[in-house]
């Protein structure tokens, strides 16, 4: 689950990027990283990187409540994480 969550996380953020509005294939290739990163983290509550790309899917996706919450967890894991921090802090 590992590695088709870091895949399809890939391909979901490139797909946010690509365009303002969301397809219905990219819609579902964003849902189905999300599902894969939500079983990865529920194999490793301890995973670090997929909190912050969850996090980063969250966040540009506008869902700032999520992407916050997941951020904070990666400072919990790493408290050295510039990127979570700065991210917070643009998140207020």
């Amino acid at each position: 689950h590992v590695n088709r969550a870091v895949a399809q996380s890939r391909k979901a953020i490139t797909a946010i990027q690509s365009t303002d509005a969301v397809s219905p294939e990219s819609r579902k290739l964003i849902d189905d990283a999300i599902r894969d990163l939500d079983r990865a983290i529920a194999l490793d509550a301890n995973f670090t990187d997929a909190y912050m790309v969850r996090g980063n899917i969250h966040l540009l996706l506008g869902n700032n409540e999520k992407a916050a919450a997941d951020l904070r967890q990666v400072l919990k894991l790493d408290p050295q994480s510039a990127y979570a921090r700065d991210a917070l802090k643009k998140l207020g």
